[in-house]
């Protein structure tokens, strides 16, 4: 399964892109060249995925090489669907979603639900999962301990 590979890399690969510094709602109105490429999805999302990509397909950052390329695609499918949810613009969408998948399962736990979930349902609490982690951390306590300076200049 794709979960089990470790996930620390990729989330370095995903946040050691470029940042605007601007919302998606700024970059879409000012015609931004990130919400020009990504037209108007996502922009700021877009391009940290496709930013992650690029660098993975040099051979020498490229550390899923060895996975099976069905896993390859199904690793960066997963990936795209969990950052794309990162979007507060598709928040409501996803709550939403959840919500009723798991209420309708609640209510009717007779309808068939044995073994597995179906692979969208997976993929749906994942997005649930990470929109929890990527809200949340505004909310946690952050502790940031560093023996270097702040000032590069000190020494």
């Amino acid at each position: 399964m794709i979960l089990s590979i470790e996930v620390d890399p990729i989330l370095v690969l995903l946040c050691s892109t470029s940042v605007s510094g601007f919302n998606n709602d700024f970059l879409i109105k000012t015609q931004d060249d990130w919400a020009i490429d990504s037209n108007d999805k996502s922009p700021n999302e877009s391009h940290h995925l496709a930013s992650a990509w690029r660098i993975l397909r040099n051979p020498e950052s490229n550390f899923i090489h060895r996975m099976p390329h069905a896993q390859q695609v199904q690793l960066r499918k997963l990936i795209i669907e969990m950052v794309l949810a990162t979007d507060m613009a598709e928040h409501m969408a996803i709550v939403s979603r959840l919500k009723t998948d798991l209420q309708k399962r609640l209510e009717n736990p007779d309808d068939g639900i044995e073994g597995p979930p179906p692979e969208n349902l997976k993929t749906l609490v994942l997005q649930g999962a990470i929109k929890i982690a990527d809200i949340g951390h505004l909310y946690a306590a952050h502790h940031v301990k560093s023996s270097l300076p702040l000032d590069p200049c000190r020494r």
